[in-house]
């Protein structure tokens, strides 16, 4: 995990993550209203735009799959990107947002057109 520390989710991230949960099993859902309380840490060294989720300690837990892990596809720029949604006990703990090809270089979010639930 990256040095840096933790920050407001940005738009653009709230965007994103609220269009992942929407588009999951119906209990994701229920982590929505919660994401205005979250910041969110870069999760990874390579430049791509992963983040971990901190929630604070007051927060509700949301009952979910105890092995909670979805996958979506979408695009930055042409380059295809995979993205893994995590949760456990109850909260959100990570996106993971790679490139599908492989490529370490540094990259934004794929925009919400793109995403399609794998």
């Amino acid at each position: 995990m990256s040095d840096e520390t933790c920050r407001p989710m940005t738009r653009e991230e709230t965007l994103l993550v609220t269009w992942l949960l929407e588009h999951n099993v119906p209990e994701a859902k229920a982590f929505i209203p919660l994401l205005s309380k979250v910041t969110v840490k870069s999760s990874c060294k390579c430049g791509c735009p992963s983040m971990s989720f901190n929630f604070p300690v007051d927060s509700p837990m949301v009952e979910i799959p105890a092995d909670f892990k979805r996958d979506f596809i979408g695009s930055v720029d042409g380059m295809d990107v995979g993205l893994i949604l995590f949760a456990g006990q109850g909260v959100l703990s990570e996106l993971e947002i790679y490139s599908l090809a492989g490529h370490e270089q540094p990259f934004g979010l794929p925009s919400l057109a793109s995403l399609k639930v794998e």
